[in-house]
């Protein structure tokens, strides 16, 4: 059986840059459990809504709430 794929939003610059280091760490552990995690960037407000929205199902049709 494939391994079940993951969105993950990355945002170099979060955190004054704290989650970019963090970033590698998230992943190793998603790719330890047996999953897939694929890297959405997030380097904008509207890049971040807009790679959230590309990753659900079609059939969702709301756009996403992003606080900062």
């Amino acid at each position: 059986m494939p391994a079940a794929e993951v969105a993950v939003l990355v945002s170099p610059a979060a955190g004054r840059g704290r989650a970019r280091a963090a970033a590698a760490a998230v992943l190793d552990v998603l790719r330890a459990a047996g999953l897939t995690p694929r890297v959405l960037p997030a380097t904008t407000r509207a890049a971040t809504s807009d790679a959230a929205v590309d990753s659900c199902p079609s059939a969702l049709s709301a756009r996403p709430i992003l606080y900062q």
